[in-house]
Parts: C-alpha cells; structure tokens; sequence
C-alpha cells in the first residue's frame, strides 16, 4: 500500500544532519533505520518496500546475501528506491535484464560482463539488481527450438549458489578471473505483467493489477506464480527469500510528490537547477498530478 499522509517520514531537512552524515561514512555502522531514512528522503511512499529494501541492504553489509524480487507496475518506484541507494553505495549494480544475451553471443552483454567490467574489490560485495527482470524470464525460442532465457537463468544459479565462479573474457587476450559470490546478493525488479496475464484464468485476485481502493493491500505474487506462469526455473525461484508487491501511484500520490519539500519534488528540482523560487498553485498541481 502507498502512505500519502505519514506526518512522521523524515524530510530532506532532517535527514541533512552532520553527526548522522558523519555515522554513513562507516557502511556497516549503519542501522536498518539510518537506511531507511536515507531512502525516505528521497522516495514517496511504498514504505513496506523501501523497509525491505533496507534490510536487505543492512543484511548484505554484514555478510548475509540475500535475494529479493520486486514486483509492481510500472512507473511505481521499485527501481528509483535501488537508484536512491545507489548513490550511497557504489557496490549496487543496476542492469537492464532484456539486454542480457547467452555467454558465447559476439558483441552482446552477458551476464559475466556483470563482474568482468568492475574492479576487483567490488565484485566480491556487490548488490546486483536485475531491472525488468520479467522481460528477461519470459521464454526466448530459438531457431533450434531452444529457451535462451533458461540458459542465461543457468548462468544466474551458478552466481546466486554463492560458489566461486570463473568467468573468461573474450578476445585475444582472453583471461580466466574467479569471483567469489559467497556475498552477491541480487534484487528482481519487474512489473510481471505477462505473469499476471497468464495466471488471469484463476478465480483469485489478480493483485495490484486490479483498480483497488487506496487502503487495499496489493496481493503478492507467489513462488509458485513465478515457476508456473513465469518460466523462472524453480531452483532459481527457490533462492527468492522475499517478494515485495508495490502498487502504482495514485493522482493523490503524484500531487502529494508535487506539495513534498524533499528532492523528489519536481518543483524542487527545478528550483535546485535554475537557482529560483517557484510558486505554483493546486489548481495547477492537481492538473499536472492528472496528467
């Protein structure tokens, strides 16, 4: 459920505090609340997700990988909240999931290219989130009649069994690197609307997919819905300890984006940038939320 009204999410001013600036400067000191102001200072709403998204990274710091799958339409914030922690922590890696191609594909971006392009120290730590990782689940048939997308999942299961991985580069001077990722930690972002499609014939709800009411909980998609109507491979499915739903933003939501004094507000960032104070009036707030 998106909160439009919480009186006490910390704003943008408070979270400017230099004893709490001085405390982020050692990662693992960090509290699961200190991470989760940094993110509400920047993010409306969708508290149960930015709370996940929190732990999961307090629990990465320390060692603990964990792997996490975000589903939500689109446009609802499941990547602006990784995008907002990227900025803190380096060690957060966002790929785009459809431009994944098999290993062995010539002038394509595979999955070890996902470790092979950064520097060593950071491999060994990093955050993977996969954007639109629907997209890269849903079947690919080939010529030969084969389901690229399995193979690229098999190369995922390798990484997320926490094993050590070698992975070779490609050219003539071609080199064989292991990476260590006992401490990889991944996060699935996609709106799974395919999944949801094919799973339509069920009597159940379909979730945040429905015109709900504001106070209605979005209903989560399942394990099961991910093996059975998703064509993710059970063993890949089986490592997801969480799935968090998120529901889209509401015309009440966007305005409340357009009143807020943190950096998220359009408005803001347009005074930030041209260095002037600007004045604009709900009648014109509540059109442009509409819009």
């Amino acid at each position: 459920m998106v909160c439009t009204g919480n009186e006490e999410e910390p704003e943008w001013e408070d979270f400017e505090d230099e004893e709490l600036i001085d405390a982020f400067e050692e990662e693992k000191q960090m509290t699961p609340k200190e991470i989760y102001r940094y993110v509400s200072s920047q993010i409306l709403g969708q508290e149960e997700a930015v709370k996940a998204a929190s732990m999961l990274l307090y629990n990465h710091l320390h060692g603990k990988k964990r792997n996490v799958l975000f589903a939500g339409p689109t446009g609802c914030g499941k990547t602006e909240i990784w995008r907002s922690l990227q900025k803190r922590f380096p060690f957060i890696k966002i790929v785009n999931g459809p431009q994944i191609a098999c290993d062995g594909w010539k002038g394509s971006y595979h999955v070890k290219d996902i470790f092979l392009e950064e520097p060593a120290e950071k491999v060994k730590k990093m955050l993977i989130v996969i954007d639109e990782a629907d997209k890269l689940f849903e079947p690919s048939i080939g010529s030969a009649g084969v389901d690229y997308s399995r193979k690229i999942q098999n190369e995922f299961l390798k990484i997320m069994d926490g094993d050590k991985v070698d992975f070779v580069s490609e050219g003539n001077d071609a080199k064989k690197t292991t990476i260590d990722c006992s401490h990889v930690s991944f996060v699935f972002c996609g709106s799974f609307e395919t999944l949801l499609q094919n799973r339509e014939d069920k009597p159940a709800a379909i979730g945040f997919f429905q015109n709900t009411a504001p106070d209605e909980e979005a209903e989560s998609i399942t394990i099961e819905d991910l093996v059975e109507y998703g064509n993710v491979r059970r063993e890949i499915a089986g490592r997801i300890q969480q799935i968090v739903a998120l529901n889209a933003l509401t015309v009440d939501d966007f305005e409340h984006i357009l009143n807020s004094r943190k950096q998220m507000s359009p408005i803001r960032q347009l005074e930030k940038l041209y260095m002037v104070n600007l004045s604009v009036d709900d009648k014109t707030k509540r059109i442009l939320a509409e819009k």
